[in-house]
This record gives C-alpha cells, structure tokens and sequence, in this order.
C-alpha cells in the first residue's frame, strides 16, 4: 500500500470514531504467514486474516461469516464438487505441470480456474517481456515487484516450480543478487513460456 502499510491504516481506521467504517470488519489479506501472525493483526483491530494468494474457498467461508445473513445466497457446495471438478484437468497434473487440486481451491471452482488459468495462459508473452525489459534495463524494483506476481499468479494455478522459481527470482532482487538475476532469468522466462505449449483448454 502507498503512504501507510495495513497495520497504520487498521490503526488509524478503528481510532477515527466519525469514520462510518469505524467497526466494520476488516480481513487483513498479507504475504505474512509466519507463527503468531494472524494473532499480531487481530490484536492490531482486524477481524480476520487471510494468507496469499487467496485460496477462494476460504475466502468465501470469511464472506460468509462476515456479511450479513439477508446478504448470502448459498447456490453450491463447493467441497462436494471437488472431485467432478477435478476431473476435467487431471491430464495436467498427470504430467506434472499443474497442481489442479490446488488450483481449484483457490479459485473456489473449475469455471473460475479455468477463467484463471485461461488469463495466465493468455498474458504470458506480455508478462514476460515486462520482465525481459525490466531486467534489459536494470531496473530492478519492477524486475522484483514484477517476479513477486509471476511468484503469486503461478501459485494460484498450481504451477507450483514456475513459483518456487518466481521466488527465487524476488529474493535474489531483493537482496541485489544481481549474479543470480543474470544466470536464472533466461531459464525462468523459458519455463514460464513453455506453458503455452503445455496446457491448452
């Protein structure tokens, strides 16, 4: 967030007694899944906590139990579906490209992962020449904050050695490894770009 992280602005929202959100609830959605850290932002005024990327089922589950009852209308039994759902996409998983189970419970259902899974599919030539031109121009603040969502977006379809790789990527930004930005890079940009190749739906 610009200005203040979401622990200053839970803050600042819950001691503004004229703010009309004042007691709202408030689910505090972060990278931050360490020990004692759902503990930390409760304590801070959140109501909740959520650990991305955002696993769709259990963010339904906190809608649910946050909104008020008139507002929920339940139409699925999410869990029930799952092995129907699963079936669809075995073939991936079979061959080792894509974790389906897991994507299918970020994404809350097959419709939703295959809409997901279809933009993944579909802007992997446009993400990776941001990242080839952040890295051709070394400008490493958007080479890593660019490699933190490829990190994210490749979690959620359940390309789970495309994020490992991601990762590796952002921390070696991070950390200005720049010998390990320039030996991985090349590699990583192929991988992610074979999966064009790999899954059609």
């Amino acid at each position: 967030m610009p200005v203040m992280d979401g622990m200053e602005m839970i803050v600042c929202l819950r001691a503004d007694k004229e703010n009309p959100n004042v007691d709202k609830p408030c689910i505090a959605l972060t990278a931050n899944a360490v020990a004692g850290a759902r503990e930390e932002y409760i304590a801070a005024g959140f109501n909740d906590y959520l650990v991305k990327p955002v696993n769709g089922a259990r963010l339904e589950k906190l809608l649910v139990k946050y909104l008020p009852p008139e507002m929920v209308q339940k139409t699925e039994d999410t869990e029930s579906a799952t092995e129907s759902e699963y079936a669809g996409f075995a073939i991936f998983e079979e061959k080792g490209y894509l974790n389906i189970r897991d994507g299918i419970e970020y994404a809350g259902s097959e419709e939703m992962y295959r809409n997901v899974l279809k933009f993944f599919l579909d802007t992997i030539d446009a993400k990776c020449d941001e990242i080839r031109g952040y890295y051709d121009s070394g400008d490493w603040e958007n080479y890593q904050t660019k490699v933190h969502a490829l990190k994210s977006s490749a979690k959620v379809v359940g390309a789970e050695e495309l994020s490992d790789r991601a990762r590796s990527l952002e921390l070696a930004a991070r950390d200005q490894d720049f010998d390990y930005i320039r030996e991985h890079t090349g590699a990583v940009l192929s991988f992610y770009g074979s999966y064009k190749d790999k899954i059609s739906l």
